[in-house]
């Protein structure tokens, strides 16, 4: 998600610090510059769970992916090579 951030401020012009991660307490990336309106502000608070959607849907559907084969595979049924 914070790559999302990091990500949409930068292709906004502003300069962002690095991604900084605590585990079991937050995450955040320092804003070096502020945004300079609010549809700037919007692009860049949206696209942290936009992005963190897309990841968690590649998660899914890699998930359900490797575990039809393996499935299939203990099962006996997967195509022989």
């Amino acid at each position: 998600m914070k790559w999302g951030i990091s990500f949409a401020a930068r292709r906004r012009g502003l300069d962002v610090g690095a991604p900084t991660f605590i585990p079991f307490v937050r995450a955040w990336v320092a804003l070096k510059e502020q945004p300079h309106d609010a549809k700037t502000e919007a692009y860049i608070g949206l696209a942290g769970p936009f992005v963190g959607t897309l990841d968690a849907l590649v998660c899914y559907f890699a998930a359900f992916v490797l575990q039809r084969r393996i499935i299939s595979t203990r099962l006996g049924v997967a195509n022989k090579e």
